[in-house]
């Protein structure tokens, strides 16, 4: 089977792997390694895009809070 040159290397792995079981049941393992440097930057990641996502909407928050104050001090 010949592939075009912009091939992903994950789909040549996946159709070399089908192509080499012939057998009516196959299957394999797929270990991932969850190390220490992979957490750190997981979390690293996850806090900054938490920053971001709060940076972005804690002022709306607020306005919108003290635009329902402001108002229901009013009807009072």
């Amino acid at each position: 089977m010949h592939f075009p040159s912009n091939t992903i290397i994950n789909e040549l792995i996946k159709h070399s792997f089908i192509e080499e079981c012939s057998s009516l049941l196959c299957s394999y393992t797929f270990m991932e390694k969850f190390d220490v440097f992979y957490i750190i930057i997981l979390f690293l990641g996850l806090q900054g895009g938490l920053t971001i996502v709060l940076k972005w909407i804690c002022p709306k928050l607020v306005r919108i809070i003290s635009e329902i104050y402001y108002y229901r001090r009013r009807q009072i």
